[in-house]
Order: C-alpha cells, then sequence, then structure tokens
C-alpha cells in the first residue's frame, strides 16, 4: 500500500483502514492496536466513525463562515441605503 512519509502515523492507519478495514483481522500485523474504548467495534464501523468525525469539522466551518451571509456587509448596505 502507497503512503505519504510526510503525513504522521493517524493519516496512514486512516488510509489503511480506508483500503482494508473488512479484510484486517490481526491489527499487530499491520503494526498497530486497537485502543481499549474500541476494542469492542468492527474496523468497518471505526473506519465509518473516522470519516463522519473528518467530515463534521469541514462542514461546521462551511455553514459558520461560508453558507451564512455576510452580516458586516448586510449592516453596512442598510446603513448607506
Amino acid at each position: 500500500m502507497r503512503y505519504n512519509v510526510q503525513h504522521d502515523e493517524y493519516c496512514w492507519l486512516f488510509a489503511l483502514l480506508k483500503a482494508g478495514a473488512s479484510q484486517i483481522e490481526d491489527t499487530e500485523q499491520f503494526g498497530f492496536r486497537r485502543r481499549p474504548d474500541t476494542a469492542q467495534l468492527d474496523l468497518i464501523t471505526i473506519r465509518h466513525e473516522s470519516d463522519r468525525a473528518f467530515w463534521v469539522l469541514p462542514v461546521a466551518h462551511y455553514e459558520r463562515y461560508m453558507a451564512t451571509t455576510d452580516l458586516f456587509t448586510a449592516q453596512e448596505s442598510a446603513n448607506h441605503g
């Protein structure tokens, strides 16, 4: 599997799970162990949760800064109109 050596280990693990979460039986063969709080979860669920967690932040940023109207522009237009 290809990986970018400039990325950190979390990125490598994320890429590994994206590529093969359903095929990995022994995580230690791939150089990682599950945290105790995720031991009961299968790797596909962990992959989905990681996807969701990485999606939440950019969506929140978009909704806060891009999808809302510019309050300062609206205020200036009201003052000058």
